[in-house]
């Protein structure tokens, strides 16, 4: 017996200022009674005054995985959002900011908890290409980083993500 499903959402509200955004992903795979992959995020963002060249963005993110033994995986955090190019056909975005992380991990072997907080710093750049007046390609780069006393080295991730966007109403 095979189940599986997965799921992928990005919403915005606009207002004439600010604008509000919902990225979210679930994933699931179950092979006859065995719950193999169960992943999934939900990341919300706020941008005050997006219009503007440089304006602030806050997040909050909540995110399991329980193939690799994570659940949770919290984080909140704000950045300053540049705006350095903008025409009709192209647009090239950096941010950098700082957040607050919490993981929870099962160890795959002795299943002990693991708790593990961080502060980091957590950068993007997102470059967007308009292909058509309903179309555009939009690749991002995340990259997070902070130092682990523990372990007195940095911890890092990186993340890339390409789309392609549509719009199915005014």
């Amino acid at each position: 017996n095979f189940l599986g499903f997965e799921w992928r959402s990005s919403f915005a509200y606009f207002t004439e200022k600010h604008r509000l955004s919902s990225i979210n992903q679930f994933s699931y795979l179950r092979i006859n009674d065995d719950t193999f992959l169960n992943t999934g995020y939900q990341h919300f963002r706020f941008n005050l005054f997006k219009d503007r060249k440089v304006h602030p963005e806050f997040f909050t993110q909540y995110q399991y995985d329980n193939f690799r033994g994570l659940d949770p995986r919290l984080l909140a955090g704000a950045g300053m959002r540049h705006r350095l190019y903008k025409n009709e056909y192209f647009t090239f975005i950096f941010s950098v900011g700082g957040m607050f992380e919490f993981e929870r991990w099962k160890h795959p072997v002795t299943e002990a908890i693991i708790d593990k907080s961080l502060w980091k710093s957590t950068n993007y750049i997102i470059v967007r290409i308009k292909i058509t007046g309903s179309a555009d390609l939009n690749a991002i780069q995340y990259f997070q980083t902070g130092y682990d006393s523990e372990i007195k080295s940095f911890r890092n991730r990186y993340n890339a993500e390409l789309n392609l966007n549509t719009r199915i109403s005014k």
